[in-house]
């Protein structure tokens, strides 16, 4: 199916994963793109909603912007990361936010990617995990992704909650 860059939701440019990618400069505002087979508009525009429940509003908007932004090497990787995650994932059926951001905090923090996890252990906590539970994730991932990962995590995890509740979005901690 053909169409306009126009209709696409929240001004997100449109994935050419059946040809080329282009970038915003090349595409032009008049352009026409192909949408990727299987991929509904209503997917932007819900993969838009996540975005922006899940992440803060300046990460989001560079996200969704048609213009990639001002930096000197992978400028599109924000777009990518837009179409790649929450257009083709998280969108999806199967399972709901809670449990797709427990899944993700699990794997990020089996990978040691301390500066994803930052992201996704708040958006954890907006799309409904508990301070509890995500200190359960810390624990359980002990045994699979190791201690060093696991201190890792808990610390990235400390930073958040602090922020967070400074923030007034969790109730302050309880006392042990």
């Amino acid at each position: 199916m053909i169409v306009k860059k126009s209709l696409c939701a929240a001004g997100v440019a449109v994935s050419l994963l059946a040809a080329p990618l282009l970038s915003a400069q090349e595409l032009g505002a008049n352009q026409t793109l192909r949408q990727p087979e299987g991929v509904s508009f209503d997917r932007y525009e819900r993969a838009g909603e996540i975005l922006r429940q899940m992440l803060p509003a300046d990460v989001a908007d560079s996200m969704e912007s048609e213009t990639p932004p001002e930096t000197p090497f992978a400028p599109e990787l924000s777009r990518l990361a837009f179409e790649n995650a929450f257009v083709q994932l998280w969108t999806r059926p199967g399972l709901g936010l809670r449990e797709r951001s427990l899944v993700t905090i699990g794997i990020l923090i089996a990978q040691g990617s301390a500066g994803e996890l930052e992201y996704h252990i708040a958006s954890g906590l907006r799309n409904g995990l508990t301070p509890q539970e995500i200190e359960e994730i810390i624990y359980h991932s002990t045994a699979y992704a190791g201690f060093p990962r696991a201190s890792q995590a808990s610390h990235v995890a400390t930073r958040v909650m602090q922020r967070e509740r400074e923030a007034g979005n969790i109730p302050a901690a309880p006392q042990r």
